[in-house]
Order: C-alpha cells, then structure tokens, then sequence
C-alpha cells in the first residue's frame, strides 16, 4: 500500500488453500502417465519377440514414464503360491530382491494377493511393529507399495505385479483402477504371447513332420493344389514341392480314376463326409499309372471349404499283396503238405498249412495252428534222425529228414520232411518252411524189393547175396576185434526123394519148418541163410570156442531131425553139418565158403552127421578131382 508520496507504507496479501489443486494436478499427471504406460504396454505387446521382452518392457516403463521407485512381476507355480520368481524388475540395483528368495517373498502381500485374486496396498512407515518386509522397505526407501494380481488359471498363469514409491503417499482409488487396468492389460500380453509362442510351435512342429514325413501331404481349395510337401511331390516324380502348388487335381489323376475322384471331392465340399479314405491310380510325371491310398478331410482355408490330406504310393505294396496272393494259390494248389512256423515266437508254432497238410494228417487248420510240429510225432520221439531235425531248428539251418509221423486217426506214415530258414532283410531268423511228403508207399516199395534181393522169399531168411555181404563185414570185424566167426552149412538129406513124394507143397512146408528151428538155436546177431535148394548156411559172429561150436551142431541135428507134423502120418528128416572158422581156416569169404562145402562133403558120408574143416579135406578133393 503506497502513500500520496509514492511510498510503500504496507502489504495487504491474499491466501487460497490450492492443496486440492495440486492434488487434483498429480493426479491429473499420473493418470496421464498411467495412460501413457497403458499405451506403451498395448504398444510393447505388439512389437516385442517374447514373453520375457514384454515383461521387461512394462517394468522400464513404470520407472521411466510413471515416476515410479521400483517395479518388478514375479511367477508363482500355482493357485498355493509356496513361491514366487522375480521374471522382470527395473528401478532396483539388486539391494531390495537381494534380501527375499523366491519362498520368503511369497509369505508376504504379493502372495497374498495372488492367492485371494485381489489387489493389495502397504505403506510399512504407518504401522506400529513393522514386519519383515516392511523393515527392508523402509530401509531402502521404499515407503508405499501396491501388490496386483495377474491371474489366468486356463493359461497356468499366476503371476503378481509389484509397484514402489519412495514417498508414503497411498495409491488413490483412480491411479489403483489405471493400475488393474494395466494389470489386466498385462494379463492380456501374457497370454497373448503364450498363445502365439503355442501357435508358432505348432507351425513349426508341423511344418517339421510335413516336410520330413515319409507320406504326401496336401491342402486343396477351389480344385488347386495350395499346399503339397516334398514327399507328395516325390511320389507323382516331380522335384520340388512348388511344381504342384497351383496345379488342379485332375492333372495328377489317371484317366481311369477321374471320375470317381472328383465325385469323392464334390462329396466332401458339400459336408456330405467329413473324411473319407479310398484307393486311386495317380499320374506320374512320367505318365505311368501308380497306385495312391489317400485319406482326406473337409476343413477351411481362408474362409472356404478346402481339403487337407495324406497320401501313400501303394504300388509296390499293391504289387506285393498281389504276388503274395499268388504264391498263396500255389501254396494252396500243391499237392505236398507244407507249413510256416514262426520262430519268433515261444516253441516255433505252425502258423500256416495248406490243403494238403490237412489231407495228409487228417487235422484241420484250427488243430494245428498254435501247435508245434511235435504233435504228429506222437510218443515215437527216439527216431534217429530227429536229432538233426532239432539242431537244424536250433542253428536256423536247412534239414531234410525221414520221420515216423501219425495222422490224426492213428495211423502212421512216413514223412520226408525238407525245412527251410527264412531271414529278415536283416539276417535275422524269422520263420520256418517245412514241406511233407508221404514216403510210406516209396518206402514200402523199397522194402519189398530189399526183401527180394537179399532175402529168401520162401524162408523169409536172408539169401546168398546177404549172406556173402554179412559174411564179409564180420570178416573185417574179426580182422579188427581178433576175434572169430564160424560158416556152418547144413544139407537136408534125400530133400529130391522128399519133393517126388510130398509134392512141391509138403516140400515147401519142410523147408520153411527148418528154417525156424534154426533160427531158434541161433544168437540175435547170428544169420541163417538159404543158399541152395535144401542147403542153408549160418553165420556165427562171435565164437570162442571149437567145442561151443560141437553142442551147436548136435542140437541143430537133434532139432532138425524132430518129427514134423506134414503128411498123413508126420514125417523124420536127417542133415549134415560142415563147419568151418576164421580166421584159423580162411581170411575171406571165398575160402569160408569153399572150405565149409569141403566140411559138408566129409559130412555127407552118413546121416546126421557134422564135420569140421581139415586141410586134408582139400586136398582130397583135390585128388577125387
């Protein structure tokens, strides 16, 4: 206030209480700058790379554009939250986070807030007995605190936002709203990225598997071709995949199929199936017809119905059904018995036969399958040549054997058996291929006319063919072991005057009655012979003693000469024995036989007689000569 002088003579103020204004001002600024931070957060969202970069992003932009102390969000496993991991912070050189670890900072309000879903607020210089927490906030100059839950159970996300002032101002209820707005949008950002993280592994993953997948993989829209890996383009021979992208399916398709093709097509765009799986002959680049399987499903591409697919070139495997179609009607046209055993599996089991095994052994396929092929062995499992059988089996070899097998009604049959291995492409032991043949008839042939060369077909004891080869072979024995063997002929006395007056019959009848007695007062391994018309021959194999060879002879006299109940009235026969040894007499079978026929000739003197070998008798022979 100035006088009339132009003097300051006093002041006159006027005070206005602005706190309202100011207050009204701050938060007018932090709403902006929470905006701000809400905008750059969207922003962030779009440009960031990944969940980690995001993070860190809203974090610097708390400190930078809201004038925030400190900030940082941490990742809780679960709903419990037993902990808590610092994922981003900013604001903090390390001195705060340094004093919790991931357990202890969940006991605290940013677990609590996190396990009840909603926000909380601290300001640790306002209470009395500050707990732990609180003490290291104040210490390091934090003095207001706000804990917001980031919460999206779906996504696994349980998470905490954590905002720091230096000042002890609390968190209005405005800038707390703009804080759960930035919460939310941070729940959004989160998930977000997770979602496209998901999307960009499942791209990857399957642009992994169609590239390297060893079938063709397709997507059709409008008729064309829009997606078509390597595989697909290998099977119609063509480079690169891109040759196909644009082409229509007719121009892989033959002829022969298009109709029922593009019936197949029409069918699924219309939602009458929604997949459908059919075999067709593709087109080959080259212009050969091959064989593709394909399985297909209707879907969307670009907000139109499409076609997404796989396919498979069958050819081979369609050319293999049909040979192995083939050889199964050989199989089953052959009029030998054959089986497939499976050595993989536990005992070797029949897992196939055809026809003719169920003819030759009267089982039939639901008998035999499972079964291993010692069955048709019955009890006889002592043959000789099963052991070979069985170490073929065990070394994965080839075997041809001869067994002893029954059929399903008892009967026995031989079988010629001839087993293969089959391998793997690998060597390994995979199968068995047996193939049977019924030998009865050939071997029953065969004994016959063994029977007929070496045997008498009177007697039905051995003939001089089988007594000379016998003959010989104890001869090398008895060279071997020094041991002796004796030749002993005997001569039915009169048998021509026997013939004239019983017949051929009665003659006959005598013949064979001798026969068995001699075989009687032989040794298993001895053999009776009939050499001539009344004469038989015995091989003696071995002998000890000249005197063991003298009771012989006189019980062989004896029991030839019983009475034999042939004629009205029964009828006596008397014999002659010559006997001679080796090697006291001879060392080969000529000598044997050449010097028993002397023995016999001595012996023919007198009925009922045997004599041994002498020199002398040669030599008289000799002379009578």
């Amino acid at each position: 206030i100035k006088n009339t002088e132009d003097e300051i003579i006093g002041y006159i103020g006027i005070i206005r209480d602005i706190t309202e204004l100011k207050q009204t001002e701050e938060q007018l600024r932090m709403g902006l700058r929470l905006r701000q931070i809400l905008s750059a957060c969207n922003q962030s969202l779009v440009r960031s790379t990944s969940e980690a970069s995001f993070l860190q992003d809203l974090c610097d932009e708390l400190i930078n554009i809201g004038g925030y102390a400190f900030a940082w969000i941490g990742y809780a496993k679960d709903e419990q939250v037993h902990e808590i991991r610092v994922m981003a912070q900013s604001g903090d050189d390390g001195t705060y986070l340094s004093h919790f670890d991931d357990k202890t900072r969940a006991r605290f309000i940013a677990g609590d807030a996190i396990r009840g879903a909603k926000t909380l607020m601290g300001n640790p210089g306002t209470r009395q007995a500050p707990d732990y927490w609180e003490k290291i906030s104040l210490k390091c100059g934090l003095n207001s605190t706000i804990a917001l839950p980031v919460v999206a159970s779906e996504q696994n996300l349980f998470a905490v936002l954590r905002i720091y002032r230096h000042d002890f101002t609390e968190f209005e209820d405005d800038e707390r709203r703009l804080l759960e707005e930035l919460a939310d949008d941070l729940r959004y950002g989160i998930v977000n990225h997770r979602i496209r993280a998901a999307l960009n592994e499942s791209a990857a993953q399957f642009r992994s598997l169609s590239e390297d997948s060893i079938i063709g993989i397709y997507m059709i829209a409008d008729g064309r071709f829009v997606y078509v890996n390597p595989r697909m383009a290998e099977i119609f021979g063509y480079a690169d995949a891109s040759e196909l992208v644009g082409m229509t399916v007719q121009q892989l398709v033959h002829p022969t199929d298009l109709k029922m093709v593009e019936q197949n097509l029409r069918r699924r765009l219309a939602g009458e199936m929604d997949s459908i799986h059919y075999e067709f002959q593709g087109l080959h680049q080259n212009g050969d017809a091959i064989d593709v399987e394909v399985f297909g499903s209707r879907t969307q591409h670009m907000g139109r119905g499409a076609i997404v697919g796989c396919l498979l070139d069958v050819t081979e495997r369609n050319r293999q059904t049909e040979d192995l179609q083939l050889f199964r009607q050989a199989l089953e046209a052959s009029s030998e018995g054959i089986a497939i055993s499976d050595h993989r599996l536990d005992d070797n089991p029949f897992i196939y036969i055809n026809p003719a095994f169920e003819k030759l052994t009267g089982y039939d396929e639901q008998e035999v399958l499972g079964r291993n092929g010692r069955f048709l062995l019955a009890e006889h499992t002592d043959q000789p040549q099963l052991p070979a059988l069985i170490s073929a089996l065990r070394h994965g070899e080839s075997a041809q054997v001869e067994l002893q097998n029954y059929r399903k009604d008892g009967s026995m049959f031989w079988n010629k058996l001839s087993m293969s291995p089959v391998r793997d492409n690998h060597e390994n032991l995979t199968h068995f291929v047996s193939i049977l043949q019924d030998d009865t008839n050939r071997r029953f042939y065969v004994e016959q006319l063994e029977r007929l060369t070496n045997f008498d077909p009177l007697t039905g004891v051995a003939n001089r063919t089988l007594l000379q080869d016998r003959l010989e072979q104890a001869l090398l024995h008895s060279q071997r072991g020094h041991t002796k063997i004796a030749l002993v002929m005997v001569d039915i006395c009169r048998f021509k005057a026997l013939t004239q007056t019983l017949g051929t019959p009665g003659s006959e009848a005598v013949l064979i009655e001798v026969a068995k007695r001699l075989k009687k007062r032989l040794n298993k391994g001895d053999t009776v012979a009939r050499i001539g018309n009344d004469q038989f021959a015995l091989l003696l194999d071995p002998v000890d003693r000249e005197s063991d060879l003298s009771r012989l002879a006189e019980k062989l006299l004896d029991s030839i000469s019983r009475p034999l109940k042939i004629g009205p009235k029964g009828l006596r026969i008397s014999s002659n024995i010559g006997i001679t040894m080796a090697p006291n007499d001879g060392t080969s079978s000529e000598v044997l036989i050449k010097n028993a026929f002397a023995a016999l000739a001595h012996a023919l003197d007198d009925k009922d007689n045997y004599h041994f070998f002498k020199p002398a008798m040669n030599r008289k022979a000799t002379d009578r000569m």
